[in-house]
């Protein structure tokens, strides 16, 4: 017959506040969920139901006392109460009791969070995420698709948490932060950078060169006349769309300078304009 005393390992005196104390660090080590045993588990919860139950504790104590020409144990069956659920509330896929036990289908998922460059997310990319978790660390390889966006979720299956070995793994999401890049602001798709030319080249105009987010140079013409805040667009020359294969524009935003102090040729040309 079990001997319920000692599954819980309190003493046949021990007071109900001991015996649920005893319970449930003994839940939480052998709770599946957790790696722990099943059949020891499902022991705790008997032994347990038993003692805090006044006419169950005194029918199985008077069994063990004298026997009951029983084969098997106790004979009647438990129900489990509140506790456990109170314990395992924020399990994923945890167990639910009152109609006995039910082993998980699966082991829990776990979440992390990755940061990532802006310019980074303009091609497909391997990246490594380390897993700390109960069955220890390992290193997961995962390919983050052109276009995540910050605020991003991917699910990566089976890379969960694994240990219960019988059972399916769980999932891993990831949640992706992309870093600013200087100089560059997002809007959507579109990229917006400002350029910043002196009030003469304005009024002239001028060519500039302008590097875009992937290191890329374009030759822009600012034509004679050009009005502060002009945008310039530098079709797809944005962030790509995650879903389809469709890229934003850059826009060059001209900001003008007041010059200190002008060349020769520049005051030639001022006045050669102002002349005209």
């Amino acid at each position: 017959m079990k001997d319920y005393y000692n599954i819980l390992g309190v003493q046949p005196n021990a007071s109900e506040d001991e015996i649920r104390s005893a319970y449930k660090k003994l839940a939480m080590k052998h709770h599946p969920d957790r790696g722990g045993d099943q059949a020891v588990f499902q022991e705790v919860q008997e032994a347990y139901s038993t003692l805090t139950d006044s006419e169950k504790r005194q029918q199985w104590e008077h069994q063990r006392s004298f026997g009951s020409g029983q084969h098997g144990g106790f004979g009647f069956s438990f129900n489990f109460g509140p506790d456990i659920n109170e314990i395992f509330r924020g399990f994923h896929g945890g167990a639910h009791f009152g109609q006995g036990f039910r082993q998980p289908t699966r082991n829990r998922d776990l979440r992390t969070v990755m940061d990532l460059d802006l310019a980074s997310t303009l091609e497909p990319q391997t990246k490594y995420v380390e897993i700390n978790s109960p069955s220890g660390k390992r290193t997961v390889e995962i390919n983050v698709p052109r276009g995540v966006q910050s605020g991003m979720q991917m699910r990566f299956p089976g890379h969960g948490e694994n240990t219960v070995s019988n059972i399916q793994p769980g999932d891993l999401y990831v949640e992706f932060r992309i870093k600013a890049a200087p100089g560059f602001t997002v809007n959507n798709l579109n990229l917006h950078k400002k350029i910043f030319i002196n009030c003469i080249d304005a009024i002239l105009g001028t060519a500039v060169n302008v590097t875009g987010l992937d290191g890329k140079n374009f030759d822009l013409t600012v034509p004679p006349g050009t009005q502060p805040l002009t945008q310039f667009r530098i079709a797809q020359q944005g962030l790509w769309d995650i879903n389809h294969p469709v890229r934003g524009d850059l826009f060059v935003e001209v900001m003008l300078e007041v010059p200190r102090s002008l060349s020769r040729t520049q005051l030639d040309n001022l006045v050669k304009l102002v002349k005209e």
